[in-house]
């Protein structure tokens, strides 16, 4: 389990810069599309005093991106949460047969 939340922190914290990031974008006013039709390595910027529609668009979509391995991060680590309960030798560990023997000593 110590991998995966190596890995969750890992995705939060690469959301947290890639927001950081379209945040920097949003205050310049100039960004390069993360993902664009026909690609290529040679992306020119896109200026929101030039083309305001076609940077909203492309704004649009990279706060979207950022947003994913922050989400997947925190889904990761409610897995991980699941799961501890489920294992027997993790602390968080509910098992039915204590709580009826306990159940059982309080009646007596």
């Amino acid at each position: 389990m110590t991998r995966f939340r190596i890995g969750g922190w890992a995705l939060v914290t690469l959301s947290a810069l890639m927001l950081l990031l379209c945040i920097r974008d949003e205050l310049r006013g100039s960004t390069k599309p993360r993902f664009r039709r026909g690609g290529g390595l040679l992306q020119e910027p896109i200026v929101k005093s030039v083309d305001p529609g076609t940077f909203r668009n492309a704004m649009s979509v990279n706060w979207v991106i950022s947003l994913g391995p922050g989400v997947l991060g925190l889904f990761l680590f409610s897995l991980i949460k699941s799961q501890e309960s489920l294992d027997p030798l993790s602390p968080d560990f509910k098992s039915p047969a204590a709580s009826e023997d306990w159940n059982n000593k309080a009646e007596k």
